[in-house]
């Protein structure tokens, strides 16, 4: 009986036959569009939720790593709940090598 179309579920039955539910294996993903402005490389990444939950937590993560700027929106933008469709932007400053987040709100629409 599995939850939802994107997660998978392991069970087995226990010593009286019953069936149990062990573990949900999650299939969400958060897309990332790599970009080089230099080039014009540009190529396109998946990472599982559960190892990064949103735009500000993938963006420390890439900033990092490629010196990245980032925008995105969270896992739940165009839901009903208020402030969820904000824009975010992450990134290190040139100005004071800090790490910032910045947001837009509604352009996540």
């Amino acid at each position: 009986m599995p939850i939802s179309t994107a997660e998978k579920t392991f069970s087995t039955t226990d010593c009286r036959g019953r069936e149990k539910l062990e573990m949900h294996e999650n299939r969400h993903e958060l897309k990332v569009l790599l970009l080089d402005g230099s080039t014009g490389f540009y190529r396109m990444q998946r990472y599982r939720v559960g190892d990064f939950f949103g735009p500000v937590d993938l963006g420390i993560h890439l900033a990092f790593k490629h010196n990245a700027l980032t925008i995105g929106a969270g896992l739940l933008a165009g839901s009903v709940f208020p402030g969820s469709n904000r824009l975010i932007f992450t990134g290190i400053s040139p100005c004071w090598h800090g790490f910032y987040v910045s947001s837009m709100g509604g352009a996540a629409l």
